[in-house]
């Protein structure tokens, strides 16, 4: 989902929803299909669109997990959308990306959770046309893409699976946090994570540590 003053943004089995409140009571009352999803009834408990963010740019970015159709565009993958036009994939090689944000700048972050081919949870930059590291079996063409590398590696000790992250951009009004994200962990009883960027030569490094502690740990990389 992604709220908006005008309207509350939803993404769906099959559809992509924008729901409005034309009379501002408080209720939803206009139900708009922005674009249809191509998401089957599967079994698959993994099965899902994950997002929901807008870019710089004002179009929206989101994901499919690459577990069911695992050939279908966005199976780990980054897309762009632009109401009324067709979806562009623009980055690839997510295993299990929950957690989606804008960050500095409006510049758009994920999370990815650790398993197969991730050694930990991160939280990346999504650069359009990098490969993140996890091979959807079905599109092997993407793993020869550059190499998008993780802004912040997540201890193991500190999150077995982050499920969310947002970014203060409230300018100091949530207390001193201001231009830090913050990563929900749901395995440890819903912890938080903070980290805290840097740009180093145009790219993005961090630290991080949880909330309610100092930082323990720096972490680099570079994009």
């Amino acid at each position: 989902m992604l709220a908006e003053p005008e309207a509350l943004y939803v993404m769906h089995r099959r559809n992509f929803t924008k729901i409005g409140d034309d009379d501002a009571q408080g209720r939803a009352r206009k139900f708009e299909r922005i674009a249809a999803l191509p998401q089957g009834l599967t079994t698959d408990s993994y099965d899902y669109a994950y997002g929901l963010v807008r870019d710089r740019g004002g179009a929206f970015v989101y994901t499919y997990a690459p577990y069911a159709d695992m050939k279908m565009s966005g199976a780990g993958g980054a897309l762009r959308l632009n109401p009324g036009k067709p979806p562009e994939e623009v980055a690839f090689g997510f295993r299990n990306p929950l957690g989606w944000c804008a960050g500095p700048d409006g510049e758009v972050f994920f999370t990815d959770n650790q398993g197969e081919w991730v050694a930990t949870n991160k939280l990346c930059h999504l650069v359009p046309g990098r490969f993140y590291g996890f091979p959807n079996p079905q599109q092997p063409q993407h793993v020869k893409k550059p190499a998008g590398k993780a802004a912040v590696w997540v201890p193991y000790s500190w999150a077995h699976s982050l499920n969310g992250a947002t970014y203060d951009n409230t300018a100091g009004k949530f207390g001193p946090f201001a231009g830090q994200f913050f990563l929900a962990e749901l395995v440890f009883g819903g912890g938080i994570i903070r980290a805290d960027l840097e740009r180093v030569k145009r790219h993005l490094d961090e630290e991080s540590g949880p909330s309610t502690a100092p930082v323990e740990s720096v972490c680099f990389a570079t994009t």
